[in-house]
């Protein structure tokens, strides 16, 4: 009995030494988003309100589940548009885009931690009017994302976390 467990140990940890499995994971997100408010003559007001939210997750394992890989990415993209006045022209223009990249790859053996890479970029575009006239136009968009990536071997852990908060805020008035 006891020769059997040592045995089955042994093998066990030179399969985890050896074993040669692979696994890829690969996400990717866009978010567009378009948004605005405006008034002409008035008196009166506008509002308007756009979130657009994101989220992924993917769980691999390879070395007959000794070798785990997890990574997720969640993000949201907020626009707020508001305008108020009379006698005038009053408005709000916005687009947002948010675009996110991930993957990663552990071709097993011995020693490999595997490969990791992550890709973000935000792009956020306002235009604010108030031509004449008594009142405000007032426009913010903000993108709040975090991408994780997680490799654990019976090696060791590779862990890449990048974290994106960019915001924008404009307004006009009297």
């Amino acid at each position: 009995m006891h020769k059997t467990i040592i045995l089955s140990l042994g093998l066990l940890g030179l399969l985890a030494y050896t074993c040669a499995g692979a696994a890829i994971d690969l996400q990717k997100y866009k978010i567009e988003g378009v948004n605005g408010a405006g008034i002409v003559g008035g008196p009166g007001g506008s509002t308007s309100t756009n979130v657009d939210v994101v989220k992924q997750l993917s769980q691999t394992s390879d070395n007959y589940g000794l070798t785990r890989m997890v990574q997720a990415q969640v993000g949201a993209l907020g626009q707020v548009a508001a305008v108020g006045g009379m006698d005038g022209l009053f408005a709000v223009e916005q687009a947002g885009t948010a675009t996110g990249l991930q993957g990663q790859a552990h071709m097993g053996g011995p020693n490999n931690l595997g490969w990791q890479d992550q890709l973000a970029n935000v792009g956020l575009a306002e235009q604010v009017t108030k031509l004449g006239g008594i009142g405000v136009a007032l426009g913010m968009q903000t993108f709040v994302g975090v991408q994780v990536q997680i490799i654990a071997t019976p090696h060791g852990v590779n862990i890449n976390a990048q974290p994106v908060n960019v915001a924008i805020f404009d307004a006009a008035g009297q």
